[in-house]
């Protein structure tokens, strides 16, 4: 642990890769040798109990495959008890001449016994005999084993001091980190292609084979690597003494294809004259990762790397130097700063810290400008086919600098394509007005969004404010904007969503938070107006119960011209081909209802009976009689694609924890709904195990609370 901690120090980021080598570069990821054997030399000697002392250099030894250099409480690959105490190691593979090994050899074993090598586990040298694996019987290797190799903070560090202590250098410009895993699945030699997960680039030789004279590509003609890296003219060790790479991040500077060779070479002049203070080094794409680009444009990325992301007079600082020193410009607006957060948002110790933690506001690109996607950013939401969201943030006031973006969550206001437009510059001037209390930003979805769902003949616009947990102030945002919205929705609901890390819930293992404030239903839904000028919309959750006199204001569900209209806008769900469920719901409730903490009873129903049976859950619903029960919804016929002759009925009650609550109300509706089935058991499933995806996706516990059901088929 201690010699972890000692690592901490070291610098230099090293790229993950997610394709295969490319072809033409130096046979080395590991591609000639193969380190899968055995370790017992060829006689048959364990060598895993001491430190082996061998009879002549590497270069002259036929008798062993391998020579090993390790203390004794290391326990190579191959020896019994590897897979126990190093399943997670991997090592950096250091290639030279034949003519050089002895020499390296010797260099290494000397840094290693001083503990130079901060990180490395143990060593090895190939060796003069021949082995049946190699493709490349020129070169030698040295393998420098570290792990686990999940921790790529960690290795990274570890490889740069060992470029570093042993002046590594490499036709290719890289130095590469492989897996056990991926050693004993063989080399390029017997066909493996991907044989490496990090790779660190290092200096070229200055003299020596011919390639080592090659000029550097240009950004946007190199293909073979992702990245090109530039640091410091001082070595990385020193200029990072303090500096720690687990909070390192970067300020994202966009560019067009067209500009970035020109940009490239004025970031790496202004690093190179010490102009950039604070910065550690400097990365920018290339043309390999053009292809894969995931926002779909062609345009290009330099990152500039400084840290720690918790200073934040240092970042901003350096920030603002970069937009002075380099006067740029951006489309959106906005300079971002990226924090180097791996795990979803974790850090080590479970923090989650949001991946944007700074925005400089710089300007933006003129419309005359020579920039090419200056004017593609003009284009309405429904003709954009450039990129899948267009945002709209406002920085200029600085009211959301302390914003804490991990507590961020988003009101989502739907509309038909045909309007989209016209309400997305409604929020574009109500938020520059300053009418949109606590917002933070908006988005909306493009036409490309929607260029995958044929079907899908809507938009959403996303107004973002936090923290998620003031549901008092989250309310309050939501009613203020779907009054100056005026916002409808065929649901009569508008709907508040957190956003979770990936896994779909929040670092406490509980649900998500969520919200909603009612609306009015479109016109056509209704036989009677609805004013909500007068009436504005009601906030209903379990820390705000509604307001009991909020009940005067709404249509009255026991008269007839109240009720919806039973037209083509409700078909029945065995019918319904455009929405994936149908959803019933109460505009107000006395009970305390808190859908961050529910689940749901589901009633599964062959398709001939599924229409009949949703009409009469929501006579009971409206009726009454389903005590504790929230809403209601139903599976359709476009949401049953995969399962023509069954439906399900979900009826959400809460919160899931009261086992006793539950149970009652899911006795009360197998009574009233006469439910019964196969297998004489009514299930319910919290929203957590929902997002598990069942057992379909092999979750073998996929319900909380079942009941035996007096009727089966």
């Amino acid at each position: 642990m201690a010699q972890e901690e000692e690592t901490r120090d070291l610098d230099l980021p090293v790229e993950k890769l997610d394709r295969e080598d490319g072809e033409g570069e130096e046979d080395a990821s590991d591609e000639s040798y193969s380190d899968s054997e055995a370790a017992y030399d060829s006689d048959g000697q364990d060598i895993g109990d001491g430190l082996l002392i061998y009879d002549c250099p590497p270069s002259q030894d036929t008798e062993h495959m391998w020579q090993w250099h390790f203390p004794q409480e290391f326990i190579p690959d191959g020896c019994v008890d590897y897979d126990d105490h190093y399943s997670g190691s991997g090592k950096w593979m250091l290639f030279y001449p034949v003519s050089e090994i002895d020499e390296k050899w010797e260099m290494a074993n000397d840094l290693f016994d001083t503990g130079e090598l901060r990180g490395v586990e143990g060593m090895k040298v190939s060796t003069a005999k021949v082995n049946p694996k190699s493709s490349d019987n020129a070169t030698a290797v040295l393998i420098m084993y570290c792990g686990p190799w999940t921790d790529e903070l960690l290795m990274r560090k570890i490889g740069r001091n060992l470029a570093l202590k042993t002046k590594y250098e490499s036709k290719t410009g890289c130095m590469m980190y492989k897996t056990d895993d991926q050693t004993r699945g063989g080399t390029r030699a017997t066909g493996q292609a991907v044989n490496h997960v990090y790779q660190m680039q290092v200096p070229r030789p200055v003299e020596g084979t011919a390639s080592s004279a090659m000029p550097e590509l240009l950004p946007s003609k190199d293909t073979r690597d992702f990245w090109q890296w530039h640091f410091p003219a001082c070595s990385p060790s020193g200029c990072a003494e303090e500096y720690d790479f687990s909070k390192s991040g970067r300020w994202m500077m966009f560019y067009s294809l067209a500009e970035i060779d020109e940009k490239w070479q004025v970031m790496k002049g202004l690093l190179d004259s010490n102009e950039l203070d604070g910065v550690r080094g400097l990365k920018v794409s290339t043309a390999s990762s053009l292809p894969v680009n995931r926002r779909g444009n062609r345009s290009a990325v330099i990152m500039v790397y400084c840290g720690p992301w918790d200073d934040e007079d240092l970042v901003l600082r350096v920030g603002t130097n970069l937009v002075q020193k380099t006067s740029y410009t951006n489309e959106s607006g906005t300079l971002r700063y990226k924090t180097d957060i791996v795990g979803n948002g974790r850090t080590s110790s479970g923090q989650f810290i949001p991946r944007y933690k700074q925005v400089l506001p710089v300007s933006r690109p003129s419309m005359g400008a020579n920039y090419s996607q200056s004017v593609v950013a003009e284009l309405p939401p429904s003709k954009d086919m450039r990129s899948y969201w267009q945002w709209h943030p406002k920085y200029q006031d600085r009211r959301f600098t302390n914003y804490d973006s991990s507590l961020k969550g988003k009101w989502m206001l739907f509309y038909p394509s045909s309007d989209i437009d016209g309400m997305w510059q409604l929020i574009k001037d109500l938020f520059d007005a300053g009418e949109l209390h606590g917002v933070s930003g908006a988005k909306v979805s493009t036409a490309k969004s929607c260029g995958g769902h044929p079907g899908k003949n809507s938009g959403v616009i996303m107004v973002y404010c936090g923290p998620c947990d003031d549901a008092e102030l989250m309310l309050k945002i939501g009613e203020n904007i779907a009054l100056k919205t005026t916002y409808e929705d065929r649901s009569g609901i508008m709907r508040y969503k957190v956003d979770t890390p990936r896994d779909g819930r929040r670092l406490t293992d509980h649900s998500s938070p969520s919200y909603w404030v009612q609306v009015p239903k479109p016109q056509a839904m209704w036989t009677s107006t609805w004013d909500t000028a007068e009436h504005p919309p009601s906030r209903d959750t379990a820390e705000h119960p509604p307001s009991r006199n909020m009940a005067e204001h709404l249509p009255s569900r026991d008269t007839a011209e109240c009720r919806p209209s039973r037209n083509t806008l409700e078909c029945p769900p065995s019918k319904d081909k455009i929405n994936y469920w149908q959803w019933h719901r109460k505009p107000v409730d006395g009970i305390e209802y808190d859908p961050s903490t529910s689940g749901k009873w589901m009633l599964f129903y062959p398709t001939s009976e599924i229409d009949d049976r949703w009409h009469l859950v929501k006579s009971l619903f409206d009726a009454g009689e389903l005590h504790g029960i929230g809403e209601l919804n139903v599976s359709t016929a476009k949401g049953n694609a995969g399962h023509r002759d069954s439906g399900v009925i979900n009826v959400y009650c809460g919160p899931y924890d009261d086992g006793e609550l539950m149970m009652r109300i899911g006795k009360n509706l197998a009574r009233k709904m006469q439910y019964k089935n196969r297998k004489g058991v009514m299930l319910y499933k919290t929203e957590g195990q929902q997002m598990k995806q069942g057992r379909a996706m092999g979750q073998e516990w996929d319900h909380l609370y079942e009941i035996s059901l007096p009727w089966r088929y």
